[in-house]
């Protein structure tokens, strides 16, 4: 924690770093930090330059919980009432469920999707609105195919793309 003096370097390295964020998350993050280090100071030997310690850092956290109050709330983003507005775009897609965790553990293993792989097959799931039932089972089958059959689904997409790139 540090005190109000140093705030605005501070915030402004904080938003140049994570450009998605705002003031406000930077002010609770601050909060959640100092409410740990309470935590973790309640937890030694009592001494009496430790409860100054905690008083000093109580009365810093409050001193952000009242600034975060203060922040101005985000305005909605209003959508344009033009009538001129495309309609939302609606695509199609035709995978199956082998083909999606095909993709998806591809993806996986090459580092380009991170996670718990239970988790990031049930966002693609949703995303491409494929029933997934028995992932584990599924992937598992992928080792026992034929020879050159191995990635069939990636094996398309290459070649898709291959084709599309030769025109």
């Amino acid at each position: 924690m540090f005190p109000l003096d140093q705030y605005e370097s501070r915030v402004r390295f904080f938003l140049e770093n994570n450009p998605e964020s705002e003031e406000s998350d930077f002010i609770t993050l601050l909060i959640e930090r100092g409410e740990n280090l309470m935590m973790q100071s309640e937890k030694r030997s009592f001494d009496i330059q430790n409860s100054y310690k905690q008083i000093e850092l109580r009365e810093i956290i409050d001193e952000y919980k009242f600034k975060l109050k203060r922040l101005p709330k985000p305005t909605p983003v209003k959508e344009q009432e033009d009538e001129e507005t495309t309609p939302p775009c609606i695509i199609e897609y035709s995978l199956t469920q082998t083909e999606l965790l095909e993709l998806v553990k591809a993806l996986i293993q090459a580092g380009k999707v991170k996670g718990k792989q239970k988790e990031i097959i049930t966002a693609f799931s949703k995303f491409f609105s494929v029933k997934v039932k028995n992932p584990d089972q599924t992937i598992h089958g992928f080792k026992t195919r034929n020879n050159d059959r191995e990635t069939l689904f990636l094996d398309n997409l290459k070649t898709a793309l291959l084709d599309y790139i030769k025109r």
